[in-house]
């Protein structure tokens, strides 16, 4: 088991995760990132509109930085 810190920026907007989650490892951390990520962009792609940045930086106990995922939405009209 270790302690995992999911930092989230969300265009300038940055939040620091102070608790953190116990996890058995870093495959849970990444299905973490995998579930949680998605699922918090949409909720602010319908508030924000038609262009969106997000990134997910997942540090140990330690403070290291273990992996990090990005995830952007860009709509388009004709």
């Amino acid at each position: 088991m270790g302690r995992y810190f999911f930092d989230l920026r969300d265009g300038d907007s940055f939040v620091a995760d102070e608790d953190g989650t116990e996890l058995d490892g870093a495959e849970d951390a990444r299905a973490q990132v995998r579930q949680a990520l998605p699922a918090i962009a949409a909720q602010h792609i319908r508030n924000d509109g038609d262009r969106a940045e997000f990134e997910m930086t997942v540090r140990d106990a330690s403070g290291q930085e273990v992996m990090r995922a990005t995830l952007s939405f860009a709509l388009t009209r004709d």
